[in-house]
């Protein structure tokens, strides 16, 4: 072992408090006072954390662009985090190809991707509501809770009593109406409802 190897910390030996405690000091000009999250508590018990989604009105301030996470966030669930970002990439570089002026590039940035994230974003909301409300669901038998659990992006779900939707679904899989009906209206309920949460946000 080299001699300055003696001073580099040492997360792998750490525990959870001591790598937390660690981290702390060495991002103290980022965190600006605040303290970071561990998986567990001072007794090791888990913590269950509502996730929070955060959105920007804007997405740009001069030459610096926000994307993935920094621009919007989506409950990992939903596995899309790094996909997203990733796509928010491609829109950047393929706006500018397209336009010579900056302001011009970024606002095609930001209003192509924010539309193409509406669904994503619903499905991610629904499936963080899933989870955030387990005891909805836990009683139930293993094979409707797994299949309600397949079903979490469903913006019917929330608004059905469990087992009344397990029974909708299983009868949808084998009537073409009500696959119909159900493809129909779970759009529109997301609709009402993302309206609903933009009013409030705005009053």
């Amino acid at each position: 072992m080299r001699p300055r190897d003696l001073d580099r910390p040492r997360l792998d030996r750490a525990d959870e408090g001591e790598g937390l405690t660690l981290l702390e000091k060495l991002f103290a000009g980022i965190l600006d006072g605040h303290a970071l999250i561990g998986r567990s508590s001072a007794d090791g018990s888990a913590q269950w954390l509502n996730f929070r989604t955060l959105t920007n009105r804007t997405w740009s301030h001069g030459n610096l662009v926000l994307m993935g996470d920094a621009a919007h966030t989506t409950h990992y669930s939903i596995g899309a985090g790094t996909t997203l970002a990733l796509e928010d990439a491609m829109a950047l570089a393929e706006a500018l190809r397209e336009h010579a002026a900056l302001p011009e590039v970024l606002t095609r940035y930001e209003q192509r991707r924010k539309a193409e994230l509406l669904s994503v974003q619903s499905a991610a909301r629904y499936s963080a509501q899933w989870y955030e409300n387990l005891p909805r669901y836990i009683g139930l038998p293993p094979q409707q809770m797994f299949a309600l659990l397949g079903q979490r992006h469903s913006p019917l779900l929330p608004y059905v009593p469990p087992q009344l939707y397990y029974r909708i679904d299983r009868a949808a899989g084998q009537l073409e109406v009500l696959r119909r009906f159900k493809r129909w209206l779970g759009p529109k309920i997301a609709r009402n409802v993302h309206a609903r949460a933009l009013g409030s946000r705005k009053d």
